[in-house]
């Protein structure tokens, strides 16, 4: 996989990839201090500079791309800042608006360099700021159209997509303390796919039985977002359903037809079970362990 990591810092990104053979492409970072711990550890790998400043020119030439990466500045999102949010009062762009500016990267980088997924990463305080606003548009950038808010808040996970259901984005809430790093530090990771989603397991939802046992911190749950158009039945769509049943589905792809996919709505992790057999198994109103873990599903309709 070949990486083009934004808002570099330390270079975190690089620190997880490289040691599963993941290759820096480039990074873009415009503080001296970490440029010269940058050039430092990656002599060999081009530093773009200001995400501002970034051509399409110097993006066409670094070939081949999979992944665009970054956590825009979070100062603006932060509960510990200001609050200012995505956009100032006039209208003008924050630190934090700068995920604009990824958005435009990744646009670049998928018309001129194959790229397929674009992965941000950023603080739960997104969730919140500008009243759930923000979070909002980060999922209608990503899709590429509007995402309404969701009538009781913003979850730890869920997804979003859209109208043409040509573009995935996963979401999740992960803490590093269950990663190897002593500490609580709990981020968002939201991951676009603009590729054959529909046609691979989940990145960032855990399947059934390897879940793990997270520890309890702000608002539990998971729920989906609505896609930016008439992607699902309105029956299926954002619904919950409750009780026993069994549902069917055709398998395939988006040539010959949709594949049901059944999320186990657990309050401390994420569940799925995704449908191999075209018989998706007995769903329960109290699906999980301990509460009334209702299960939701989707399925997309395609024309």
């Amino acid at each position: 996989m070949r990486y083009l990591s934004l808002f570099s810092g330390i270079e975190a990104a690089t620190v997880a990839w490289e040691t599963i053979g993941w290759e820096a492409v480039a990074f873009a970072e415009f503080d001296d201090f970490p440029k010269a711990v940058l050039a430092y550890h990656y002599p060999n790998v081009p530093d773009l500079g200001d995400v501002t400043k970034i051509a399409k020119e110097q993006i066409i030439a670094l070939g081949h791309i999979d992944i665009v990466v970054g956590g825009s500045p979070c100062q603006d999102l932060s509960m510990a800042g200001k609050r200012a949010g995505l956009r100032n009062e006039d209208g003008s762009v924050t630190r934090s608006g700068l995920f604009d500016e990824q958005m435009r990267i990744f646009e670049i980088a998928r018309i001129h360099n194959g790229c397929r997924y674009m992965l941000w990463e950023n603080v739960p305080g997104a969730f919140s700021s500008n009243s759930g606003n923000d979070f909002a548009y980060v999922l209608g950038s990503m899709v590429g159209g509007s995402v309404p808010l969701p009538p009781d808040k913003w979850k730890n996970s869920g997804v979003a997509i859209s109208g043409d259901g040509r573009r995935l984005v996963e979401w999740r809430v992960l803490d590093a303390q269950y990663f190897g790093v002593p500490q609580r530090r709990r981020r968002i990771f939201a991951l676009l796919d603009t590729g054959a989603w529909w046609s691979r397991q989940p990145f960032l939802f855990e399947q059934e039985g390897v879940c793990g046992n997270f520890a309890k911190s702000g608002d539990e749950g998971e729920s989906v977002a609505e896609g930016t158009g008439n992607c699902f039945t309105p029956s299926s769509f954002g619904g919950y359903q409750p009780g026993v049943g069994t549902l069917r589905s055709n398998g395939g792809d988006l040539g010959g037809g949709s594949e049901t996919i059944i999320y186990e709505n657990h309050a401390n992790d994420s569940r799925v079970t995704r449908c191999e057999d075209g018989v998706a198994p007995t769903l329960s109103s109290r699906m999980g362990t301990g509460g009334g873990n209702v299960p939701f599903v989707l399925t997309p309709l395609l024309k």
